[in-house]
């Protein structure tokens, strides 16, 4: 009695344990196939998106070019503002837009730049806590 009490017993684990694989089979490919259509949607949509801003954006691009080569400083052509402008857009989005273009000499804005500019060189270094070591060694 007690070797058929243990055979059928596996053979419920064993029962449960296919259920459980089916299930978790079943849920994992609906997940996936869920990931893969948001994934689709997503990319039809930003080329949409995309197609729909390019002219605003070439619009954008050049109306925000003939603004900034306006300005005061004529030191600039206007084709060297028309590129920083696209590059802007391009980067950014095609809502933003370009003030003003200067030029900044070599030597920066003087201390306070240069130490500006060393405070966020300085914070993007990774540092050890204390009391812990380098991991590997």
């Amino acid at each position: 009695m007690t070797l058929a009490l243990i055979s059928g017993l596996l053979e419920r684990v064993a029962d449960g344990l296919a259920l459980t694989v089916v299930g978790m089979g079943v849920v994992f490919v609906a997940l996936a196939l869920l990931m893969m259509m948001i994934t689709g949607l997503n990319r039809v949509r930003v080329r949409r998106e995309a197609k729909a801003l390019a002219p605003k954006a070439a619009a954008s691009v050049a109306e925000t070019a003939l603004d900034a080569a306006s300005a005061d400083d004529k030191a600039i052509s206007p084709r060297l503002v028309a590129v920083i402008s696209a590059a802007v857009a391009a980067a950014l989005g095609p809502g933003t837009r370009v003030h003003r273009v200067r030029f900044v000499g070599p030597g920066g804005r003087g201390q306070w730049a240069a130490s500006g500019r060393a405070g966020i060189m300085g914070s993007h270094r990774p540092q050890l806590h204390r009391g812990s070591r380098p991991r590997g060694g």
